[in-house]
């Protein structure tokens, strides 16, 4: 196995994960010079000019508690590392086959499974003679469209 690609990409994915964390805990307005204050108005929260909910308030507050205890650089790093960790977990479990659904994510499918074919599948009430399914309606599932979920369940994981 051919290290040399690891060992060039792991500390750029370091660096690229730490700067997500960094720029979206700017999004909610905590940088590491300025933690910008919290208005609250009724259910809405008002945080570097932007409104949220007022639930992200309170976990904007369990992170702004976290960087004053920890340091701002620590904290971002320690997330990096968390969000990493997360993905490279799901990875595993989808080239391993530990998650039931079959859907995958953060992996590819061989080329020749890229569309499926399905005979005589309904999609908002009509009946449709043949109809492919590119495989992105099963890595972003419709909450409001459920006949082209249910069609994707019915061709079954693959390995």
């Amino acid at each position: 196995m051919n290290r040399t690609q690891l060992k060039n990409y792991a500390p750029q994915a370091r660096r690229d994960f730490i700067q997500a964390m960094t720029d979206r805990a700017a999004y909610y307005g905590l940088t590491a010079n300025k933690i910008e204050p919290v208005v609250e108005r009724g259910d809405v929260a008002v945080m570097g000019g932007r409104e949220f909910p007022r639930a992200v308030a309170q976990k904007r507050k369990a992170l702004e508690d976290r960087i004053q205890r920890d340091g701002f650089d620590q904290t971002m790093e320690s997330l990096a590392y968390t969000w990493f960790n997360r993905l490279v977990a799901i990875r595993y479990m989808e080239l391993h086959g530990y998650l039931d659904h079959g859907y995958r994510v953060l992996s590819s499918r061989p080329a020749t499974d890229t569309y499926e074919p399905r005979n005589d599948t309904e999609l908002h009430g009509k009946k449709q003679k043949k109809v492919f399914f590119p495989c992105f309606f099963r890595v972003f599932p419709w909450p409001r469209n459920p006949p082209i979920r249910r069609a994707c369940r019915t061709a079954g994981p693959e390995t």
